[in-house]
C-alpha cells in the first residue's frame, strides 16, 4: 500500500478538491518541514539535558536570537527519525529544544526547517484570530492540539466533553456453603448475616496479562493512535 500526500494549492484546493471555509483538516506538520532544505545546520559544542525530552543545545560563537525562531522544526540527522521544536531560546549562543520523537539519542548535526501553513490555514491551538478578510475574524480557535482532543460527528460543531468512562456494574461468582457455615473464597468471607465481604487483606489486586500482551499504565485511557496537528480553514 502507498500513501499519497495531497498537495495544496494556491487557492486553498488539496488534489484539485475545494475545501470549505471552517474546515479542520489533520496536518503532519514535520513531512511538511522536511520536504524543503534547511535553513540552518550546525554541530552543537555540547548539549545538556533537562530530561528525557528537552535538551538545551550550546554553540560558541553563534548568535540563535537572530536566526531561530520558536517553534521551528529540528532533525537530528536523518530525518523522520529524531525531530521535535524549537522550545526556547535562552541567549545567543543556546537554544532549548524539545525532541518529540521517536527517539531521545542526541547526536551531532542539526538541521533547522521553517515551518509554513497551507494558506488560508491556522492551527487549532487556542488562539484568537486578527483577520478581517476571515469570517472568524475575532474568534478563538479550539485548542484542539493542546489538549490533544480526539475529534468525532454530532448534530452541531464545538461541543467539547471531558474523558468519561461509562457507567456499569460487575457480577460477583457466589456460591452457598451446604452447611451454613461462614465460609472464605477468592478474598471474599460470608459474614453472620450470610453477606460476602472483602477480607481484611485483600481486594482488587495488580492488573495481570492473561496472556493479552503488556499492560500499558498512563494517566489517561485512549486508543492507539499517532499525533497530527489539526488545522482549520479560516477564509
Amino acid at each position: 500500500m502507498s500513501i499519497k500526500f495531497l498537495e495544496e494549492n494556491s487557492d486553498s484546493t488539496f488534489a484539485g478538491v475545494e475545501v470549505p471555509v471552517g474546515i479542520i483538516l489533520p496536518w503532519h506538520k514535520y513531512f511538511e518541514a522536511q520536504q524543503g532544505t534547511p535553513f540552518k545546520t550546525i554541530t552543537p559544542s555540547y548539549y545538556t539535558s533537562t530530561n528525557g525530552t528537552e535538551v538545551t543545545v550550546t554553540k560558541a560563537g553563534e548568535n540563535f536570537t537572530t536566526t531561530l525562531t520558536v517553534g521551528d522544526a529540528f532533525y537530528k540527522d536523518t530525518p523522520n527519525v529524531d525531530y521535535g521544536v524549537v522550545k526556547s531560546i535562552t541567549n545567543d549562543a543556546e537554544v532549548v529544544l524539545e525532541n518529540q520523537g521517536p527517539g531521545n539519542t542526541w547526536v551531532h548535526d542539526i538541521e533547522f526547517y521553517k515551518i509554513v501553513l497551507p494558506e488560508n490555514f491556522a492551527e487549532c491551538n487556542g488562539q484568537e484570530i486578527d483577520d478581517p478578510e476571515s469570517p472568524f475574524d475575532g474568534y478563538t480557535l479550539p485548542d484542539l492540539n493542546g489538549d490533544a482532543r480526539f475529534l468525532r460527528g454530532g448534530s452541531l460543531s464545538g461541543t467539547e466533553q471531558d474523558d468519561a468512562f461509562q457507567g456499569h456494574g460487575h457480577s460477583l461468582l457466589t456460591r452457598t456453603p451446604s452447611d451454613g457455615a461462614a465460609t472464605t473464597f477468592a478474598g471474599f468471607s460470608k459474614n453472620s448475616s450470610n453477606s460476602y465481604v472483602v477480607g481484611a487483606n485483600n481486594g482488587v489486586k495488580t492488573p495481570v496479562e492473561y496472556g493479552n500482551g503488556p499492560i500499558r499504565i498512563d494517566d489517561e485511557t485512549r486508543p492507539i493512535n499517532m499525533s497530527v496537528v489539526w488545522i482549520m480553514r479560516i477564509k
